[in-house]
């Protein structure tokens, strides 16, 4: 990398002013200082599209964490929020002022709508919600009480899917009729009485 001289008496552009030109600096490059505090870039892995308002952190390899935020070790606020141009929380990592490992908060109009933590899928709020708990896959109401289900029970003549009978009020396994019940090349699926 070329030297610079400085002469702090002059009002002229410099490469450390804004305006100045590092002259072997690639465009997009976000220079910081390296080993020994040389003046470096590293244009594969971190880079500024100043035309799109986009940084770019690219790991080199698959072993690589590409991003780390450390927050205090009593962290009480979000740890991350992404943001809209009204400043209108869209998603953030912790919430209700608790920071949970794996715990990724998604909102909307500040309304907690999908949540995944530690390998679950939940929607919090009005209306019906979808997660994953051990080998189930469900869809539940915002009272908690499962409405769909979906497994593998390893039962002849059941399915992996249970629903919810209102006229029962509990979730109830479809089970397979046998050959032809449906019709010829058909069987009907069914649930209790």
């Amino acid at each position: 990398m070329a030297d610079y001289e400085f002469d702090k008496g002059s009002s002229s552009s410099s490469p450390a002013s804004i305006g100045g030109t590092v002259t072997d600096a690639t465009q997009g490059s976000v220079l910081f200082a390296g080993a020994a505090g040389v003046l470096s870039q590293n244009n594969a892995g971190f880079n500024w599209d100043d035309t799109n308002n986009q940084l770019t952190i690219t790991a080199q390899s698959a072993t690589d964490i590409p991003t780390i935020i450390k927050g205090a070790a009593s962290q009480t606020a979000n740890l991350q929020e992404w943001r809209d141009s009204a400043s209108v929380v869209k998603a953030s990592v912790g919430s209700g002022g608790v920071v949970t490992a794996n715990q990724f908060i998604g909102t909307n109009g500040g309304v907690e709508i999908v949540r995944v933590y530690s390998g679950y899928f939940m929607g919090v709020g009005a209306g019906t919600f979808y997660f994953r708990s051990g080998s189930a896959y469900q869809f539940t109401d915002s009272g908690g009480i499962d409405i769909f289900r979906m497994d593998k029970p390893g039962i002849a003549g059941q399915t992996g899917l249970q629903l919810w009978d209102a006229d029962n009020a509990t979730l109830e396994r479809v089970t397979v009729g046998a050959a032809d019940s449906g019709g010829s090349g058909y069987k009907v699926l069914r649930i209790p009485n």
